[in-house]
């Protein structure tokens, strides 16, 4: 992906555990962490079939500039929808200048 494939602005939170006052329940609260600029791609049919064959709920991949280790408990959001990172992969050609990240998406609420 050339860098002008990067060209969607997605939000990355991290969540930090807080008590709920009400029932004394932990819950996540979700906080923007960063801005970055990423690309998308969902999966091609392909990709799709042999994810459902895997029972994967890989639905696309963003692929961002390196950022060390960039953790999978974090959440994106983008265009409207929340993904959950289900890896981080460094990119084929160096492995440290993109990270290729296969993401499912999810109903996490995001404060942000």
């Amino acid at each position: 992906m050339a860098s002008g494939k990067l060209r969607h602005r997605i939000d990355v939170f991290t969540s930090q555990k807080q008590q709920d006052p009400l029932t004394g329940e932990m819950q996540d609260q979700w906080t923007l962490a960063f801005q970055t600029m990423a690309g998308f791609e969902p999966l091609s049919v392909k990709e799709f079939i042999a994810a459902s064959a895997a029972q994967s709920q890989i639905s696309g991949k963003f692929e961002m500039h390196f950022r060390a280790g960039f953790p999978t408990e974090f959440r994106i959001r983008h265009a409207g929808k929340v993904y959950k990172p289900e890896g981080v992969l460094p990119d084929t050609q160096s492995g440290h200048k993109r990270i290729i990240i296969p993401v499912s998406e999810t109903n996490d609420v995001l404060v942000g």
